[in-house]
């Protein structure tokens, strides 16, 4: 059992070591008293048992709770703090919160409610890893949970976590079309700041960081980079690399096509970053069951992706609440709607067809006919 103690208070810090030194045999205990220090001890070792103050000197607690979140769905994330008002009760479930531990408190209660917590962790830790060794059954009960999208790799991570203040907009745009998590993060929280329901109506990269700011997207994709979590099983990491080709050529295609048809390419260019999100959904719960310790058939992988990434990508893509011209135009990639006209939808298929995503001569055929292309 891996137990993170995050305090910038040396007293409570040294207190909460020794009350769970006296609770746990054999768990690997660790104490840091900064945000910094405990995203990268999260990086390193996904936690089973995460007590973090909400006010630390360089930031707040609930980064630290949500990254412990992404890391681990099934971790124990508690809260220490003397501020229990409304807000900051929504804002801590917001990030993930398993429960609170309020200041200030007598020693005697604490240690009752770290005993509760220490030996359901024990139980749920040791249930999970032994209950996770089939990873299709792994995968299905996945689909119960928070989903999340990867890295592709930790050189991609470590670009954006580095990037200066002064990057350009246009570096932005690129590193978000090569980055599904750092696209779908920027138009999530564009659409976000909209305000009422229903007014989602970002619908591509350029549009967000204009809407957002370059510094406040700037400021997002470091967060990102800093709690999103990352491949990196070789395997894993390979097949990545292959979607991210793939979803390159698609986008080279389309960039062509919206330019010959003269449709606005940010929008079909943004949808193609998007349309794996279930591919590489499914690659990160892939991760998360080898961070559980257990191993998998390589050659089961391309099946597996088959089986779950419709319905992966379809929970991911709720969850962001993308609009819903977005979505039209991820769908049209795999499957044009009936009796469709919009070319836009059209060009999405046309260049799915063109490269080989998949395979269908006749209508590929009649689509490029429809549109006035050549056979070529």
């Amino acid at each position: 059992m891996k137990i993170l103690i995050v305090e910038d208070d040396q007293w409570i810090a040294e207190l909460l070591r020794q009350v769970l030194e006296s609770l746990t045999s054999g768990a690997e205990l660790s104490l840091v008293g900064t945000v910094g220090n405990a995203l990268n001890e999260i990086k390193a070792n996904p936690q089973d048992l995460l007590i973090c103050d909400l006010n630390l000197p360089d930031g707040s607690g609930l980064e630290v709770i949500e990254a412990c979140r992404r890391r681990n769905p099934n971790s124990h994330r508690v809260l220490i703090t003397s501020q229990i008002d409304r807000a900051t009760v929504i804002a801590a479930r917001r990030a993930g919160i398993t429960s609170f531990i309020a200041k200030p408190f007598k020693v005697e209660s604490l240690f009752e409610r770290l005993r509760e917590l220490v030996n359901q962790g024990a139980i749920e830790c040791a249930a999970g890893v032994d209950g996770v060794s089939d990873l299709q059954d792994f995968l299905t009960q996945q689909l119960q949970q928070k989903l999340f999208i990867p890295w592709s790799a930790q050189v991609a991570q470590s670009r954006v976590l580095n990037l200066e203040r002064t990057c350009s907009r246009h570096e932005m745009v690129r590193l978000a079309r090569q980055q599904p998590i750092l696209l779908a993060g920027l138009m999530h929280q564009a659409n976000l700041d909209q305000g009422g329901e229903g007014t989602f109506n970002c619908i591509s990269v350029e549009q967000a960081i204009d809407q957002l700011g370059l510094v406040s997207s700037i400021e997002l994709a470091i967060q990102l980079a800093r709690t999103g979590p990352v491949l990196r099983d070789p395997l894993l990491l390979e097949k990545a690399l292959q979607l991210m080709k793939q979803q390159a050529a698609l986008a080279k295609a389309l960039t062509r096509l919206a330019h010959h048809q003269s449709i606005a390419s940010e929008p079909v260019r943004s949808a193609v970053s998007l349309c794996l999100l279930g591919e590489m959904a499914t690659l990160c719960a892939i991760q998360n069951f080898v961070d559980y310790g257990q191993q998998f058939d390589p050659l089961d992988v391309d099946r597996l992706m088959l089986k779950f990434a419709p319905e992966f990508g379809n929970r991911i893509k709720v969850g962001l609440k993308l609009p819903f011209i977005t979505r039209e135009l991820i769908g049209a990639v795999f499957k044009l709607p009936q009796n469709s006209l919009r070319k836009d939808l059209v060009i999405m298929r046309i260049a799915a067809l063109e490269t080989e995503l998949d395979d269908d001569p006749i209508e590929l055929a009649r689509l490029r006919k429809w549109v006035g292309l050549s056979k070529g």
